[in-house]
């Protein structure tokens, strides 16, 4: 058991080194669910040799714990806080962010791709303004679509921050240089 705990951390670790080498994705943060998960087991099954449990311990203690973890990271906006986090750690650590994986993340992490026009420089300011457009116009048209069965807070505080934006000069001339991008050749023919 304590060389296993011993491998988690090893991974761990070397997990931490990725996230600080090349920024943090949703693969990365299942590797520390991941991790966590089988920690626990490990110390189940630990409890379990050491205090002679049933199998039946093992099985549903670790169900348990499974179904926490999930309960508990369901509750995190993870696009967000992957914008956010790698927004900040590239300008701590002075390196180039991935706008790439940033823009095709969901809607959800539209305001602060906003944040970010006119800072990204170079062949990937053009790149980055006509997908960001492309990802905001598809998501405007979608909202518009909603009927109250598929209506989301998320959504909502998107699209208010949207319509809040449009009253700048900086997001009208955004939404001007990008006009004569095709809408549905980002969405890769979904539809």
């Amino acid at each position: 058991v304590l060389q296993n705990i011993f491998m988690v951390v090893s991974t761990g670790l070397r997990n931490h080194d990725y996230i600080m080498a090349h920024n943090l994705t949703f693969k990365r943060i299942g590797v520390y669910v991941w991790l966590l998960l089988t920690i626990i087991g490990l110390v189940v099954t630990f409890i379990k040799v050491l205090d002679k449990r049933s199998n039946w311990f093992l099985v549903r203690t670790c169900g348990w714990a499974f179904f926490v973890v999930l309960l508990a990271s369901s509750t995190v906006n993870w696009n967000r806080f992957i914008t956010t986090y790698n927004i900040e750690a590239c300008k701590r650590n002075n390196t180039t962010l991935d706008v790439g994986y940033l823009v095709n993340l969901d809607y959800s992490n539209i305001p602060e791709m906003v944040e970010m026009i006119g800072t990204i420089e170079g062949e990937k300011a053009d790149w980055f303004e006509r997908d960001l457009y492309r990802k905001i116009r598809y998501f405007t048209k979608d909202y518009e679509g909603t009927t109250w069965r598929s209506w989301s807070l998320q959504k909502q505080r998107v699209y208010d921050f949207l319509k809040n934006r449009q009253q700048e000069q900086e997001f009208r001339a955004f939404f001007e240089r990008n006009a004569d991008v095709e809408l549905y050749s980002w969405l890769g023919g979904r539809y």
